[in-house]
């Protein structure tokens, strides 16, 4: 859209187009992040017990999906969306990642005894 020519109606073409959907796109990744975090704080002040297993399958779900997106994102256009969306996949596998570690030590039965959340 941004590479389409200028003309009578838009005298500038739609090159700012990107910059409005780069603009709204990380309004909403504020508000998700918003909303997380208000979820954490629940979630310390009532602590509840981690299902290990599924935590295992989500973060194992997330981290091959990433890899997909990521892949095709590296072979796409190099916009500012793009790179975005790719620093935002990347950040997400990371996540996955992360989740790992202690969705499998929580899934053991020594894990169960002792790790809450």
């Amino acid at each position: 859209m941004p590479l389409r020519p200028t003309g009578p109606r838009h005298s500038y073409g739609l090159r700012r187009v990107e910059a409005l959907a780069a603009l709204a796109n990380s309004l909403f990744m504020l508000a998700v992040v918003a909303l997380l975090l208000w979820q954490a704080v629940l979630r310390l002040l009532e602590p509840r017990e981690i299902a290990g297993e599924m935590v295992t399958l989500v973060a194992l779900g997330g981290l091959v999906l990433n890899l997909a997106v990521a892949w095709l994102l590296t072979r796409g256009e190099g916009d500012l969306n793009t790179r975005g969306a790719l620093l935002h996949v990347m950040g997400d596998l990371l996540g996955s990642v992360a989740a790992l570690g202690p969705a499998s030590s929580s899934s053991s039965p020594a894990g169960r005894r002792s790790i809450r959340c």
